[in-house]
């Protein structure tokens, strides 16, 4: 019976003992111990054992499988890999990409089904610091006077103006 596998990533296993027509070799060929193969695609099969690497590259992102952290994860041909991306407080995570990598909306990630070594790409964003200043006022974030206030790329601050009696405030100005 030949050995066929339709769905790329499929595993197909080969038992000691059995004979199988190679088409570019003269005939039969016996099979001397088991064999387990991965099916890549177009009519062709790689050894089961085989591993390749998923590379994470980025900056500011900590990656983790398995609630490990890791800057690469080896895994064997045939395998997808899920993975979490976190960003320090204020970072932005704009984008994962590369090894087709789906978004599960759950906070993890996971790439295609792996046939070579891949590379993640994390982009992050750094965060912006919003700085008042002027004169007879005083700036509050959350009932706080402050100076400047770090924020996520995108993001905004609600703040209030205090001035002393007699003041207004005239303008504001980006």
């Amino acid at each position: 019976k030949p050995f066929q596998a339709s769905v790329i990533g499929e595993k197909v296993s080969i038992a000691a003992g059995t004979k199988i027509w190679l088409s570019n070799a003269a005939g039969y060929i016996t099979i001397a111990d088991d064999w387990t193969y991965v099916y890549k695609g177009n009519n062709t099969y790689v050894d089961a054992t085989t591993e390749y690497t998923v590379t994470f590259s980025g900056n500011n992102a900590t990656v983790k499988v398995g609630g490990e952290k890791v800057t690469s994860k080896a895994v064997k041909i045939g395998e997808k890999v899920t993975f979490s991306v976190e960003v320090p407080e204020n970072y932005t995570l704009q984008s994962v990409s590369g090894a087709g990598v789906t978004d599960n909306g759950d906070g993890t990630y996971t790439t295609t089904t792996l046939f070579e070594n891949v590379t993640v790409n994390i982009v992050v964003l750094d965060p912006v610091t919003v700085t008042f200043s002027g004169e007879n006022a005083t700036v509050k974030v959350d009932g706080v006077q402050v100076t400047s206030k770090t924020i996520k790329t995108g993001g905004s601050v609600m703040f209030t103006i205090e001035t002393p009696t007699g003041y207004q405030v005239a303008s504001v100005k980006n």
